[in-house]
């Protein structure tokens, strides 16, 4: 029972040592939603009874690993890895994210973020390209996604992206 088990080591108030065996059970626990389950309270206890996030890390990696689509834990690796600067982690984060937003507002927010991540701190004008592809696919109408897509293509060199996203705006405007 690991509730219990919280409430002995709080009496001692020994949250490092809470948190270091709620951790190795989520690393031996076979189950994915056990072992995130685990995970994300070995985070809390980093978070909210130590008072240090940034140590939570590990354990929002563990969840990732076992289920790579988990949005609540990309969602908390984000800020840590942007204070850290472990720049090169963010796109597949902002690619889960991207995964559980539905409305238009918060796609573009997330393209733009990981544009500009990968365009800045990557050096990586594909990964910048593609990104803002797909906010010209989810505002293809959008001024501002328009000249993102331009600008991105010209700092890359690659017109032909522009190009195949006209075109298959085309396509989908005669299909209609």
């Amino acid at each position: 029972d690991w509730d219990a088990l919280e409430a002995l080591y709080g009496e001692t108030n020994d949250w490092d040592g809470l948190a270091e065996v709620l951790g190795n059970a989520a690393e031996k626990a076979e189950d994915a939603e056990q072992k995130a389950a685990l995970s994300f309270r070995a985070a809390e206890v980093y978070e909210t009874r130590i008072g240090e996030p940034q140590r939570a890390f590990r354990a929002y990696e563990r969840v990732l690993a076992a289920i790579p689509t988990n949005e609540r834990a990309a969602r908390a690796l984000l800020p840590i890895y942007e204070k850290d600067e472990k720049w090169s982690r963010l796109p597949a984060l902002y690619d889960v994210l991207l995964g559980h937003t539905a409305d238009q507002a918060g796609k573009l927010a997330l393209l733009g973020a990981a544009r500009e991540i990968a365009a800045e701190r990557l050096k990586d004008a594909a990964l910048a390209l593609r990104y803002a592809a797909e906010a010209f696919h989810v505002d293809p109408t959008g001024a501002a996604s328009r000249a993102t897509l331009e600008s991105t293509a010209e700092k890359s060199g690659s017109h032909a992206a522009v190009v195949q996203a006209y075109e298959t705006r085309l396509a989908a405007i005669g299909a209609a």
